[in-house]
């Protein structure tokens, strides 16, 4: 069989298929992509080294193009990505890709992001928009929801009717039909969220990152909230956070101390990290002259190891690249991996291994 890449990369990939952690996920149907190349989707690569080779893609990515939302969903081999407003399927574990819907007429051209809802169903939304698309296999319905715009989406995991979102006024707003009615269940009070998150498993358990008042944390799906201790700084912005796959204790955050705005070497930029649901959090990575850390950049953690986090900083200036991060969080190491893309904004994981790792590439060339 030739798997992505080589034929080293293939034996990689081949031993991680038969290691005792991928028993469970070939019981799903989920198999190693055979092929040797990436078709019909120039802005989508894979790379089963941590990022050290990229699959090859084939054509060239538009000018101005970002993807954001990268999905494998529960159907065996059935991977969903968004480029732009568009939505693109792949049936042979991100091989070969196709166009499945152009939502841009619906969405006014919104950068979309996806979250799966079901064996082949998804929901296409994009950050600070009130536009919200489900996908059934081949067929998209968008609507328009309430508040003041998405900063966080989540499907409960054991019902995909009901669907819960957070917006920029700090509201958790609460569906229970699919999206047709929806009811605000609370929030933070004065609060401009930057993001919301939801525990993958248990949406009642809900981040909040806000406009100089840190984080806050709710476990009865918004109803109420607990601001969250540990920044330090009168006043931080928590730009981006997100509750790990593997342990729901763990929540990443990045956040700017705006107290040590030229006071600091690091600037105020800080990742910082929860291991108590969080409740509080600690700084972890400090910005410095080999870590870069912008306003809310693409966070996303292991799925199995909660004590690991990916992190990205890109730019097309100066042909400057992207750099790769990941965070080990019991050395406190930062590892850069580096390539030529202007930006990653997707990373997604293959169900039977996470040693392969699908890739969202960004072109930014005007």
């Amino acid at each position: 069989m030739r798997s992505f890449v080589s034929s080293a990369c293939a034996a990689l990939l081949a031993a991680a298929l038969a290691s005792s952690s991928a028993a469970a996920a070939q019981a799903d149907g989920w198999t190693a992509p055979d092929c040797r190349g990436v078709r019909g989707a120039p802005s989508i690569t894979a790379t089963v080294d941590e990022g050290a080779r990229l699959v090859p893609t084939q054509g060239r990515m538009a000018n101005v193009s970002y993807t954001f939302g990268l999905v494998p969903m529960k159907t065996p081999g059935l991977v969903l990505a968004t480029v732009g407003a568009q939505v693109i399927r792949s049936e042979d574990a991100g091989c070969t890709w196709a166009p499945l819907v152009d939502l841009s007429r619906r969405t006014g051209n919104a950068l979309l992001t996806l979250t799966r809802a079901g064996d082949d169903a998804a929901y296409a939304w994009a950050v600070n928009d009130v536009h919200l698309s489900a996908i059934a296999g081949a067929r998209a319905h968008t609507t328009v929801v309430p508040g003041s715009g998405i900063t966080g989406f989540a499907v409960d995991p054991a019902d995909a009717r009901h669907l819960r979102f957070g917006d920029m006024d700090g509201a958790v707003w609460d569906s229970v039909d699919a999206g047709r009615h929806w009811t605000r269940r609370g929030g933070v009070k004065g609060a401009f969220a930057y993001r919301v998150a939801f525990d993958p498993a248990d949406i009642d358990h809900v981040v909040l990152g806000s406009m100089s008042q840190g984080a806050w944390v709710s476990t009865d799906g918004g109803a109420s909230w607990t601001q969250a201790g540990g920044f330090g700084g009168s006043s931080v912005n928590v730009f981006n956070l997100v509750v790990a796959d593997a342990d729901p204790d763990v929540v990443w955050a990045m956040g700017l101390d705006i107290d040590q705005i030229g006071h600091d070497p690091s600037d105020g930029r800080h990742v910082y990290r929860s291991t108590d649901g969080g409740r509080s959090y600690a700084p972890v990575v400090d910005q410095d002259a080999r870590v870069t850390l912008v306003n809310g950049p693409l966070m996303v953690p292991h799925p199995t190891d909660a004590g690991v986090l990916y992190f990205v900083f890109g730019m097309h200036f100066g042909g400057y690249g992207t750099d790769r991060a990941d965070l080990d969080a019991a050395t406190g190491a930062v590892t850069l991996t580096h390539n030529a893309y202007d930006e990653i904004g997707a990373i997604a994981f293959h169900p039977a291994d996470p040693r392969l790792m699908y890739l969202g590439l960004a072109s930014e060339i005007e």
